[in-house]
């Protein structure tokens, strides 16, 4: 019989596939429903994702709360933000018999829709003429509060990827955006982001319309105890047994980066019979590397500075070094410290490098062992 391997990567996880966040969920859900604002950072991969969706599922339960989850990557356009909120907003908080009649009632007298369906998926369409007008967009950023007021419930509205608002004429919409928002009694906001620099310059930059809009929060790693458990856990509900040297070497590798965690154990999980061994693990990491080695390359000739390049390796062997000190810019041959800081603004642009490490760690790994002439 074929068994389901135990570990995901690549895709927002809840329930039992959750990794403990225990204490984040209690709190960002706490703050929410007591009408508290929050602004989620968390660099990429590191499960933010996973964790407003455990938040939302845990809020739902609340008899007088409703939620909506809208996701903002990748929007192009301040119609498709309009119509990102306004299908948000109407298909989570009525059933979609009634939410077509709700929007033309509560929302669109200025804009008419339709109901559209694509890929199996029913969505509301919004027919703008040429561009969004300004009371049309007023009348969109108003819907949350609309909204609960009809429902006659708290609304929690979860923007995953808020900064993408920022490349739609950023300043003039959040202004907007503010001044709607700020008035909303009846909800309750989550912000959240996984490129942190541009999302730190909305929330707490003075001059900026969302300063100190809300509480901040932040995601670092999981706690190696709560890894070690899950990890072992897992192992054993499929009935294969992992030590707790080979958990220690899978988390000393990884650091406890949640995505790279569940990748390496997705692997080794698969490679193992029954029980894991030191050598599995070696032969885990490897394997990632070999097949992405092709991805690794092509990002490596990608880079035209020699800085960029030169940098990455003296991090890939020093993670944790003082990269603007004498001795590692004469010891990797970086001329100076303004060619660092030239370099980390482009990497962190790129982002390869995040918090000043590099990001991926299988790609650290093939830097290695790629200076040191190692095989893949």
């Amino acid at each position: 019989m074929m068994v389901k391997n135990p570990f995901k990567y690549g895709e927002p996880v809840t329930g039992e596939d959750f990794t403990d966040r225990e204490n984040e969920c209690k709190e960002i859900a706490h703050d929410l429903y007591s009408g508290q604002n929050i602004i989620l950072y968390s660099p990429r991969r590191l499960g933010k994702t996973s964790l407003i969706i455990e938040i939302e599922k845990r809020l739902k339960r609340t008899p007088d709360v409703c939620t909506c989850y809208i996701d903002l990557f990748g929007i192009l356009s301040q119609e498709e933000l309009a119509e990102r909120i306004v299908n948000g907003i109407m298909l989570s908080t009525y059933p979609i018999r009634t939410a077509l009649e709700k929007a033309v009632n509560v929302l669109l007298k200025l804009v008419p829709v339709k109901v559209a369906v694509m890929r199996g998926e029913t969505r509301l369409e919004l027919i703008f003429g040429r561009k969004a007008s300004q009371p049309q967009l007023e009348e969109t950023f108003n819907l949350p509060e609309k909204a609960a007021l009809n429902k006659k419930k708290h609304l929690i509205v979860f923007f995953d990827e808020f900064q993408e608002i920022n490349s739609l004429n950023g300043v003039k919409l959040e202004k907007l955006m503010r001044s709607k928002f700020q008035h909303h009694k009846n909800v309750s906001y989550l912000f959240a982001g996984s490129k942190v620099s541009i999302l730190r310059e909305m929330f707490e930059d003075g001059r900026r319309a969302f300063y100190k809009f809300g509480k901040i929060a932040t995601i670092k790693n999981i706690p190696k105890n709560d890894f070690f458990k899950f990890i072992k856990t897992k192992f054993s509900h499929t009935e294969k047994k992992i030590n707790d040297e080979c958990c220690e070497s899978i988390l000393e590798f990884t650091r406890c980066h949640p995505y790279a965690t569940q990748q390496l154990c997705h692997e080794l999980w698969y490679i193992t019979e029954k029980n894991v061994e030191k050598e599995l693990v070696i032969k885990a990491i490897n394997n990632i590397i070999t097949k992405q080695k092709d991805t690794f390359e092509r990002l490596w000739d990608s880079m035209r500075s020699k800085s960029q390049k030169t940098l990455l390796t003296g991090l890939a062997e020093e993670p944790d070094a003082n990269i603007y000190s004498k001795e590692f810019i004469e010891k990797y041959n970086l001329v100076s410290s303004a060619h660092v800081q030239k370099a980390i603004k482009q990497l962190r642009k790129k982002r390869i490098i995040e918090n000043g490490k590099i990001a991926d760690i299988f790609f650290t790994e093939w830097l290695k062992k790629r200076e040191g002439g190692g095989k893949f």
